[in-house]
């Protein structure tokens, strides 16, 4: 959500809801910026960077990091 809103972008403020807001993108048509959704009820959020790379708030101790898109249960993907 911070990301998007230094951008100007508008977003909803829990993963779930923003699963919901944006307009659903397929796998296969990931771009960078895109949202990309972990877990069973939509709980965890990153920013896909390319190169098969997110970038998440993994936790407090560890921070903002990159990861693996399929690091975690992926769930889907959306674009605002």
């Amino acid at each position: 959500k911070g990301a998007y809103a230094q951008a100007g972008i508008s977003t909803p403020r829990t993963a779930k809801t923003q699963f919901a807001a944006g307009k659903r993108i397929e796998l296969a048509d990931l771009m960078p910026g895109d949202m990309v959704f972990y877990y069973e009820g939509i709980t965890h959020v990153g920013i896909y960077v390319g190169d098969g790379k997110i970038i998440h708030a993994a936790n407090p101790r560890k921070g903002v990091i990159y990861s693996g898109l399929f690091s975690m249960p992926y769930k889907g993907a959306v674009r605002f």
